[in-house]
């Protein structure tokens, strides 16, 4: 005669549950390069599981907090957080990102007087993690164009921007927009956006002459006075040379 207590049976089974993860939980993390970061994962289940976690295949934690100190470029990526106990397992992915924030390293003038078929080169350039793009606009007359689409017109490398001013149509409003994006989210920015503005104006050589600033042209000005005030003070001897004949 065999006995089977089917209720203790059902008790039993009702104490355990397959580890599980909350559904709100955080799974992307980031932080500042240099910095300390958190990664939490709480794991439910009974018994309560053991977590560990791993990344690339390899076991770099065994507690439900890992901690990234002295962030760094490589520490960026794919982190598993593992649970595991005798009524099963389960893991959940959490991804790690890495910020610097952008900042400028050299900017052009925002006013720039140039002359006919003179040719410049913008610089806008900045660091940052990760890794900035730079778009380059040209605003006029309300139109506002994309110079990524006109290679034939000018010459984009990185943050800097060669144009030829062949006319009143390359004068105008340039501006530079640098985002950061995140390499594993497409689309993802990272950090709010940097952006310059520079107007560009046509002028003639005289003009340029004072306003350039360089050797040249305060030559070619300087000389321009001097022979003014050189003409004007001729002029002054001969009128009071006409007057003194006049009285004879």
């Amino acid at each position: 005669c065999f006995v089977v207590n089917i209720a203790a049976a059902g008790t039993v089974n009702l104490l355990k549950a397959k580890p599980s993860f909350m559904h709100n939980v955080q799974r992307r993390h980031s932080a500042q390069l240099g910095n300390q970061a958190t990664l939490t994962c709480n794991a439910l289940g009974r018994p309560v599981p053991t977590v560990t976690w791993w990344r690339d295949g390899v076991k770099i934690g065994d507690n439900s907090i890992l901690m990234l100190n002295d962030v760094n470029a490589e520490q960026e990526g794919k982190y598993v957080c593992q649970a595991n106990s005798s009524a099963g397992s389960a893991e959940i992915e959490h991804t790690f990102l890495v910020i610097e924030p952008l900042r400028w390293k050299r900017r052009s003038r925002p006013s720039i007087r140039l002359r006919e078929k003179a040719v410049f080169t913008l610089h806008c350039r900045t660091a940052g993690y990760p890794p900035p793009q730079v778009r380059w606009y040209h605003i006029l007359s309300g139109t506002n164009t994309s110079l990524s689409r006109h290679n034939h017109t000018h010459h984009r490398s990185s943050s800097r921007l060669h144009l030829r001013m062949t006319g009143p149509q390359k004068a105008g409003i340039y501006q530079c927009i640098v985002k950061s994006f995140f390499p594993c989210c497409e689309g993802l920015e990272a950090q709010p956006s940097l952006s310059a503005t520079f107007n560009i104006s046509l002028s003639d050589d005289s003009e340029l002459s004072c306003n350039s600033g360089n050797t040249q042209c305060q030559k070619s000005g300087s000389i321009k006075t001097l022979a003014a005030s050189v003409f004007g003070a001729h002029a002054l001897l001969f009128c009071v040379f006409i007057a003194l004949l006049s009285i004879n």
